[in-house]
């Protein structure tokens, strides 16, 4: 499994956009914590549907964080391919 992990740009408090792919249940996954590390948003893994790399891509522009995602991420997604 691959997990990355960007700060999102909030005014108020900090927020984390974690995001990666999930190789043994092949598929996309995100999360999103508080200040405090309480996840607020669990989308991907073995619960929930299986994700694409379209639904990250809009769970990227959704919580503002494309342009510090790194874009190669972005590109993987595109493609449908794992996240390295």
């Amino acid at each position: 499994m691959s997990r990355y992990e960007v700060q999102i740009p909030l005014e108020t408090n900090e927020h984390t956009f974690a995001y990666g792919y999930d190789h043994p249940l092949q598929t996309y996954f995100w999360q999103t914590f508080d200040e405090d590390g309480e996840c607020l948003v669990d989308e991907g893994g073995l619960f929930i549907q299986p994700r694409t790399g379209v639904d990250l891509i809009m769970a990227i522009e959704k919580y503002g964080v494309k342009d510090i995602v790194n874009p190669a991420h972005i590109q993987l997604a595109g493609l449908d391919l794992p996240i390295e």
